[in-house]
């Protein structure tokens, strides 16, 4: 079920931005806030051209053991500059609305020194979830346009987003 369609604009070569997003797909946890810690996924099969299988994403709640996305990429695009993530939330107590999401994300040049992220996001419903399809739309968009805009922060001064900061010194981690 159709979620997001988030672009911004980055000031940024094409290259730099796709190295971040494919090559360092798993180093997420420099740059994204919620990401607390992130590990590269070995066990399966990696997706032709792929730089990793996936990653495994440690959010929200401090201790080992809690909730985590397994982020697996399902399509890698080197040439397009896209690939697309399938994310299933783990180790979950809590209820959620969706069994997974998928993002399509895409990195186009607009000119020698700026390019463009497009992040198309997809959602899997449980069936509880589809009256809440609505709430589920509206903090997924948030969730994906404060995650390209962490990018973007990123790119333009090569220093973590304020938000990543803030979470750093919440868990007690030391700023880079």
């Amino acid at each position: 079920m159709k979620i997001a369609l988030q672009r911004i604009t980055i000031n940024s070569p094409v290259d730099k931005v796709w190295k971040v997003l494919s090559d360092d797909f798993v180093a997420v946890s420099i740059w994204m806030a919620a990401i607390k810690i992130s590990e590269e996924i070995t066990k399966g099969t990696k997706v032709s051209g792929a730089p990793v299988i996936g990653r495994k994403s440690i959010i929200w709640a401090v201790e080992e053991g809690r909730s985590f996305l397994e982020e697996t990429i399902t399509a890698y695009d080197e040439k397009n500059k896209s690939l697309t993530v399938k994310s299933v939330l783990k180790n979950n107590s809590n209820f959620s609305p969706m069994i997974s999401y998928t993002s399509i994300i895409t990195v186009k040049k607009i000119d020698e020194n700026t390019s463009e992220v497009i992040w198309d996001g997809s959602a899997e419903l449980q069936l509880l979830g589809y009256p809440m399809y609505f709430l589920v739309k509206k903090w997924l968009a948030a969730w994906f346009y404060r995650g390209i805009e962490e990018l973007q922060h990123f790119m333009d001064t090569g220093k973590p987003h304020p938000r990543k900061i803030a979470f750093l010194k919440k868990w007690g981690m030391s700023v880079k």
